[in-house]
């Protein structure tokens, strides 16, 4: 449905094409000195957090308009939900690559990440990772309630507490105890520290002061001020997948058991 909506997929590339230019323009040749450390944070924040967040409504809206006719052919019995289920996960990859390529490829060059093909391949996967699993949130919000406002509301409030526990706004040690366990699940969490430990890792930052020690020196002076430095990009890869997967396997027990009848109905 989505190839043959061909202003859907346009917009969809617009945005992902928009989102990266803007974002890489921003941050365009961003130097490494005292000055830009939280710049370079405040980057990759940016880079895991904007798209993700955009894929979310449009995938609600998007299954929403699909929803009466889901309804109506799941009870003629023209598919089980089983065929449904596969079939919906499967032709979401093909654009969910175009679109995470368009999103990724700019913003990389244009901000001056490291040229190294290794570098690059694991900042793609870490956001292939991110926005695949704000895709499997959108659609398990949208397979629970009947309203398209419902199901923004339910995957905003997840969004909006892994956003506020991702460890920019605050010193992930500075959590409250009882929330803490809302970091260790958030997506953009593990999505936010991989992408630090993959290029700010890497760093040597300038000082102008007379006293190196009076200096935050390398990245991994930088990540441990965040409290950032205490899991690999491979911990990340395995948590967010661990997390689409748990969202997936609730998408199907919703399709199985909830009926998806439209609200108008």
């Amino acid at each position: 449905n989505q190839i043959e909506d061909y202003m859907l997929v346009l917009a969809q590339f617009i945005q992902a094409l928009s989102m990266s230019v803007v974002v890489g323009m921003i941050y365009f040749r961003l130097e490494k000195d005292q000055q830009t450390i939280r710049d370079w944070f405040g980057l990759m924040y940016i880079i895991g957090a904007m798209y993700p967040y955009l894929v979310i409504l449009d995938l609600i809206a998007v299954y929403h308009k699909e929803r009466k006719h889901l309804y109506y052919e799941l009870q003629d019995g023209l598919y089980g939900t089983t065929p449904y289920y596969f079939a919906k996960v499967f032709s979401e990859f093909p654009l969910h690559t175009f679109f995470v390529v368009t999103y990724t490829i700019p913003v990389y060059f244009l901000v001056g990440f490291s040229l190294d093909v290794w570098v690059f391949f694991r900042v793609f996967a870490l956001n292939y990772l991110m926005v695949y699993c704000s895709r499997s949130l959108a659609m398990l919000s949208s397979s629970l309630t009947p309203t398209f406002t419902m199901s923004c509301f339910i995957a905003q409030t997840f969004f909006s507490m892994y956003l506020m526990s991702a460890g920019f706004f605050i010193n992930l040690e500075n959590i409250f105890e009882g929330l803490q366990w809302v970091s260790k699940v958030s997506y953009l969490k593990w999505g936010f520290q991989g992408l630090c430990q993959t290029e700010i890792s890497r760093f040597n930052f300038t000082c102008a002061s007379g006293d190196p020690r009076q200096c935050i020196n390398t990245g991994q002076q930088a990540l441990a001020l965040y409290s950032l430095n205490g899991s690999s990009v491979s911990d990340s890869c395995l948590v967010i997948l661990a997390s689409i997967s748990v969202y997936m396997v609730l998408y199907f027990i919703a399709l199985k058991f909830i009926p998806q009848k439209p609200h108008q109905d």
